[in-house]
Parts: C-alpha cells; sequence; structure tokens
C-alpha cells in the first residue's frame, strides 16, 4: 500500500484552487488587520510522501488555477480594503 500524507487531498484543479482561496480569504486577510504583511506557502512540490505541493513530485502538472486564483484573491483584497471598517 502506497503511503501518503497530505493535509488533506483534493481530486481536481478546481478543488484545491478553491481551497487555496478559501485559505487566503478566511484565515490570512483577516489578520492583516491585526499586522500581517505576508505569507509563504512552504511546499511549492509535492515530495516522496506528501501532496500538498502546488507541484507534482516530477514538476510537470501545476495542480492549481494559479492566475485564477491569483486573480480572485486580489479582486477580494482590494474589495475588502475598499469597505470602510466599523
Amino acid at each position: 500500500m502506497e503511503r501518503i500524507f497530505g493535509y488533506k487531498r483534493y481530486d481536481t484543479k478546481e478543488e484545491f484552487s478553491k481551497a487555496y482561496d478559501d485559505l487566503i480569504q478566511k484565515a490570512l486577510l483577516p489578520l492583516r488587520e491585526q499586522g500581517l504583511s505576508g505569507a509563504v506557502y512552504t511546499q511549492v512540490s509535492d515530495i516522496e510522501e506528501e501532496v500538498n505541493g502546488i507541484l507534482t513530485y516530477d514538476r510537470k502538472v501545476v495542480k492549481l488555477n494559479l492566475p485564477e486564483t491569483s486573480e480572485e484573491s486580489r479582486s477580494k483584497e482590494e474589495s475588502s480594503e475598499s469597505q470602510p471598517s466599523e
């Protein structure tokens, strides 16, 4: 039996992209009000027993819709910045 580790496994680019976007929207953007100025996704590619990377182990497949995800995140971030704070 092949052993792999990951926080969660996604079957499609769309599922992974949505989870990535949700992470940014729900976990990271709210922390900006507390001074967060950056974040790092630490596993760019899968490794032998872990599958949390944006790229596959052989780096031949991008597992995330990066341009769409980046654009969505930017537009949501700009929208949240234009909202008056309470």
